[in-house]
Formats: structure tokens, sequence, C-alpha cells
């Protein structure tokens, strides 16, 4: 027989600690984890609640940011084909209405679409070809080093949408 507990912990990860039954207690690493998590409030549905309005407010705010942009004449473009710029554009219904291409450096990336919402991928030298005004960052994890990667097209006045932490516009 084998005990199994799974905490959520970043995205849709999950930390999962499995012993035999009756194994022993768990080790002080262990407790110190939990103890962690507890503290920062991870086993209560208060902080999922929590999370789950500032994304909603987060989709708002940057629904509204693009519309108008759009409005005013904007092309839109994203960089970062990742999996969670997907979840983020299907999650708060931005298409092709929206942004006009997503760049990505994998070549193994481009030429295909985004999931869900079929944005063409391509390369990111499209982004000085094409010069949208503004550029949605989809890789939010990674905006210092894509920002430096981009400089050409921010010299040439492209600008970054970066949504988290802080919906910013650089």
């Amino acid at each position: 027989m084998v005990d199994v507990e799974a905490i959520p912990v970043h995205g849709g990860s999950l930390r999962v600690f499995a012993m035999r039954t009756g194994a022993g207690e768990q080790g002080a690493a262990v407790r110190s984890l939990f103890a962690e998590e507890a503290a920062v409030g991870l086993c209560g549905s208060e902080y999922y609640a929590a999370f789950a309005g500032r994304v909603e407010e987060l989709g708002r705010e940057l629904r509204a940011m693009m519309a108008a942009l759009v409005a005013q004449g904007h092309q839109i473009a994203a960089y970062g084909a990742a999996a969670k710029g997907a979840v983020l554009l299907n999650a708060f219904g931005i298409g092709t209405d929206t942004i006009s291409f997503v760049a990505d450096r994998s070549p193994h990336k481009q030429g295909f679409l985004m999931p869900g919402v079929h944005i063409p991928i391509v390369d990111p030298d499209q982004l000085v070809a094409r010069r949208p005004d503004e550029c949605l960052l989809l890789a939010w994890n990674f905006a210092e080093e894509i920002l430096a990667q981009q400089a050409e097209y921010r010299r040439l006045g492209g600008k970054f949408i970066i949504p988290g932490p802080k919906l910013t516009l650089v």
C-alpha cells in the first residue's frame, strides 16, 4: 500500500510525496516544506480564491488596454509561443482580432498556430520587419532577456505589454 499526497505549487505543477503506508514519519525536510506552504496559505481555499480574483482583474485590465490600443489603430503582436501564453490568450479571449502574429525563436514552433486562438507563429525578425506598435509578452518570466534580445525593435519605437506580475507597458 502506498500513501500519496499531492500539493499544488506553481501553475499546473504538483509536488508529490509518496511513501509506503507505515514506513515511518515524514522527515524534517518534508515537515519544513509543509510548514512553509501552510504559512503562505497554500493549504486553504482562500489563497486560490484570491489568486482567481487577481487573474480575473488582470484579464479585465489587459483586454481593456488592448481594446483601447486597437481602437487607436495600433497593430499588436505577441512574443513567446509558450504554453502559459496559450493559456493566457485562451482564458482572456484574445485572438486574431487583436493579435496579428506571435514571434518565437524556436524554429519548431514557427509556421504553426497558437493552440485555440489560431494566431500564426513566426520568426522574431518579423517584429522589426513588420513593426507592430506593441507586443504582448507571453513569456513574461523571461522579460529581461527578451527585452534585451529585442533591443532593435524597441529602438524603432516598439513597446512591450508585460502582463505579469503587474500589467505594464515598456
